[in-house]
């Protein structure tokens, strides 16, 4: 029996899959739309889970709000139907004082009311518990008939200056000569009951409406026409005395935490497309990097070689270069021993020194570039590199150019290669040099300067603590 290996034919058609071009990122888009519409569909379902939990939690609160608010009402009817009783009984007599006193005495009685008054059966006021007036008898509804009403009337709500809050008057009818309705002010905040400590302002908000749509009482922040698109609502009619309960909440607050899932799912599916782009991206690159780092690694190889090669010619270089040195640092030596101290030829001899050291300190950079070495770094004064380097440009200096030295830290030391620090200023002031063919001042200025904070600078940051700052400047172009 022959059996066939089938793994290089598998991983052949991998490598031309994702070779192929756009049909790796086809089959990439498919795969992430059908993620999103499965996210998007569970999403769906959890938006109408959340709303109807809440209209169905928004329905009992209204009940149990209504129903306060009906109990409530009937304790007022219970009041009012007592004192008619009592006027139909004796009638009220006494003067208007008198009847105020009553009155008075009964809205102690009344947990909701605030003031009672006494109306003829053309709605006149007779007499009130206090000094508050009463409503327009037009206003109520059902109207104030001299024939009376079954039930209770209602007006809408007004203030007065002797009230702190807007009033609600409730009428009740009397069958008596003198009276024909006894009213009951409470305030329209008593119509609300417990609901505005229950819940925050945000949360939910509830209003109570007359038969015929009057706005009667409301939280704080109600709206009134209510724009049920961006809001839960429900209502709860309370038969017996033609009002309405109204309870509304915001989609918004409702739908919050769903929105924060959805926000959060949408930035998961926005990284993982992100994930999936970047992973099929390398692997497309996997098979042309492969190929490539062959051709780095043969190029690095070949560059290692030349490299070499130059080295150990560059220290063949530096080893003769080295011995010339030695000669002239030889006779030059001789010579300044035997020239005069402080004379022209002794500075002279001492310039050609300095420039022995420094051809030294050359070659020492090349062979320790022919042995792979690291630079010179030690602590040095920088103000006799820059004086050494400004006799220099005095030696080199063009008709017209004047230099400005202000050179203020003779004993300040820096780190690093005086070879580099001297290299570095003398292209400096050599470049500002030609950018003065006409001539102009070349300033060079160096100074201590203290940073009291980290600085951010146009390549790198300094740090804060005690610098050197060298400037050069030239008046060119």
């Amino acid at each position: 029996m022959v059996t066939e290996n089938r793994g290089p034919a598998r991983r052949h058609s991998l490598s031309r899959f994702l070779s192929s071009g756009r049909m790796p990122w086809m089959a990439l888009l498919l795969a992430w739309l059908l993620l999103v519409l499965l996210t998007a569909a569970a999403l769906w379902v959890m938006r109408s889970s959340t709303l109807s939990e809440q209209q169905r939690a928004l329905h009992t609160l209204a009940v149990v709000a209504s129903d306060e608010l009906e109990r409530g009402l009937d304790g007022v009817n219970e009041g009012l139907t007592a004192i008619g009783n009592a006027i139909e009984e004796d009638g009220m007599p006494g003067s208007e004082e008198e009847v105020s006193a009553r009155l008075r005495r009964r809205v102690e009685l009344m947990p909701m009311a605030q003031t009672l008054w006494l109306l003829d059966r053309h709605g006149a006021g007779v007499a009130g518990s206090d000094s508050i007036g009463f409503p327009e008898a037009e206003s109520f509804r059902p109207a104030l008939k001299p024939a009376g009403i079954d039930g209770l009337a209602f007006s809408p709500p007004f203030q007065d200056s002797h009230a702190a809050h807007p009033l609600v008057a409730i009428a009740s009818s009397v069958d008596t000569a003198r009276f024909g309705w006894v009213v009951a002010g409470v305030p329209a905040d008593a119509l609300l009951g417990a609901f505005q400590a229950a819940l925050p302002e945000d949360e939910a908000q509830m209003l109570v409406y007359r038969r015929d749509g009057t706005l009667l009482a409301s939280t704080p922040g109600a709206s009134h026409p209510v724009s049920r698109q961006s809001r839960l609502v429900e209502q709860i009619p309370i038969e017996p005395y033609g009002l309405k309960v109204e309870l509304l909440r915001s989609r918004d607050v409702v739908l919050h935490d769903w929105t924060n899932s959805a926000q959060i799912a949408g930035a998961l599916l926005a990284l993982l497309a992100v994930v999936m782009a970047v992973a099929l991206w390398i692997l497309q690159r996997a098979q042309r990097r492969h190929v490539q780092a062959q051709e780095a690694l043969r190029r690095q190889q070949a560059r290692g070689e030349r490299l070499e090669v130059l080295g150990r010619m560059a220290g063949e270089v530096a080893h003769d270069f080295n011995n010339v040195l030695g000669a002239i640092a030889g006779y030059g030596e001789m010579a300044l021993d035997k020239a005069e101290p402080g004379s022209a030829q002794a500075r002279q001899l001492g310039r050609l020194m300095g420039a022995t050291e420094r051809g030294r300190a050359l070659t020492e950079r090349i062979l320790a570039f022919s042995r792979g070495g690291a630079r010179r770094s030690v602590v040095f004064r920088l103000q006799p590199v820059i004086e050494e380097v400004l006799e220099h440009v005095r030696s080199l200096q063009q008709p017209g150019i004047v230099l400005d030295v202000q050179l203020q830290a003779p004993q300040a030391t820096v780190k690093g290669d005086p070879l580099q620090a001297y290299q570095a200023v003398l292209n400096l002031c050599v470049n500002a040099v030609q950018a003065m063919p006409q001539g102009g001042v070349l300033r060079v200025a160096l100074g201590e300067e203290r940073v009291a904070q980290e600085q951010v600078l146009s390549h790198s940051q300094l740090g804060a603590g005690d610098w050197l700052r060298l400037s050069v400047a030239d008046q060119g172009r």
